[in-house]
Order: C-alpha cells, then structure tokens, then sequence
C-alpha cells in the first residue's frame, strides 16, 4: 500500500505541488490578515487610550444592542444625548471639567477637488472641537480653532496629502451635504499627524450639531 501510494503521487507529482502550494498561500494569506487586524486593532487601542488618558468617565446612552459600541449593521446603537446633560455631569461631586463629543461622516476635499481618504477604508470624521484643553485629543500645530461657522480644523496628515495649508478654502462632504470650509487650523491627533490614516475634521459645536 505505501509502494502504491508513493507510484500514485509520483505520478501526480504536479497536482500534488500546485495543491500544496495552494495551501500554503492560503494559510499564509489568512494569516497575514489576523496578524495585520489584530495589530491595527491594538495600535488603535494603544492610539485611543494615550489620547483619552486624562478621561476618567463617558456618560453616553444605552445601546440598542448587546454587543458593539458603535455601529450595528450600520445602525446606530447608541442614542443621542442631550447637551444639557454636560451641566449636571459637572456638578457631580469629583468631577473636574467635562464636554460634550459630536462625530459623524465628514471627508475633507483636497486643493485638487478629489475627496480625501475612503469612506469605506480608514474612517473619515467630523468631530467637535472642544476647548476644554484637557479633553481635547486635538493638538493645533498651525492656525486657531474653528470660531464660527465655515471655519474648520484639520489633522496634518489630511492637511499633508490634499495640500491645504491655513487659510484654504474648500469643502467637507457630510451627510447633510457639503460643506464650504475654511481651514482655520491644522492639529495633531495626540501626538500623530492622523489616527492610522482616518481623516478628522473638527468643527465648532453649533456646526458640528447641525
């Protein structure tokens, strides 16, 4: 039996090559792709926690659903919260400062008019611009905050690859459409140009809301 399973594969000896060789990119090829998650997934989460290392409490609503803090099958799973919850939460006995956080789709369009980064790829956010120094995960490098509407902040990296420099105009797609901005300043994502690739555009709180 082991002489006639040898003749067999000898015999076959290029379907078995091609099959083992299958094998291996595959096995390869997912493993690759858990390492490369996994390590985007820590990096994120080693990102995040420096950013929000002065953060001791989120006060946010009850998901809708058990699992997942933020999109369901592209639903929201949280509720909207009402900003005068910021006061109460302040006069909670301990707290120091709080603020209020507004994120949505936003995508910066570039000084070639090609919109910046891929919805579908490393998100592209339209976030509040707090002046709250110590919850703010924003560090300005160049210009001022957003002051009114119009006005936009954007992280370097973004400001790097659509070549936008203070003082430019140009536009940011939202879901309520777009938007003409005018770059009021250019900021640090803690201590990185952008948070892995995602682009972030931040706003004044009345534009942000709307």
């Amino acid at each position: 039996m082991i002489r006639i399973t040898f003749t067999n594969l000898w015999a076959r000896r290029y379907r078995l090559l091609a099959s083992s060789i299958a094998v291996l990119i595959g096995v390869a090829f997912m493993s690759g792709t858990l390492v490369l998650a996994d390590t985007m997934g820590r990096t994120f989460d080693g990102l995040f926690t420096d950013v929000y290392a002065g953060t001791d409490v989120v006060v946010r609503g009850e998901s809708a659903f058990e699992q997942g803090d933020q999109l369901q099958f592209g639903i929201d799973s949280r509720p909207r919260i009402d900003a005068d919850l910021i006061a109460q939460v302040e006069e909670v006995d301990g707290v120091a400062v709080a603020t209020g956080e507004v994120e949505g789709y936003a995508q910066v369009v570039g000084s070639d008019g090609e919109p910046i980064g891929d919805p579908m790829g490393a998100p592209t956010l339209g976030v509040v611009w707090t002046d709250v120094e110590e919850l703010n995960p924003m560090n300005l490098v160049e210009g001022g905050p957003p002051t009114g509407a119009g006005e936009v902040v954007i992280d370097r990296g973004t400001a790097e690859e659509g070549t936008l420099s203070v003082g430019d105009t140009t536009s940011v797609l939202t879901a309520a459409g777009p938007v003409e901005v005018t770059i009021a300043g250019v900021a640090l994502w803690g201590e990185v140009d952008s948070p892995l690739g995602a682009s972030i555009a931040a706003f004044d709180l009345p534009t942000a809301q709307e």
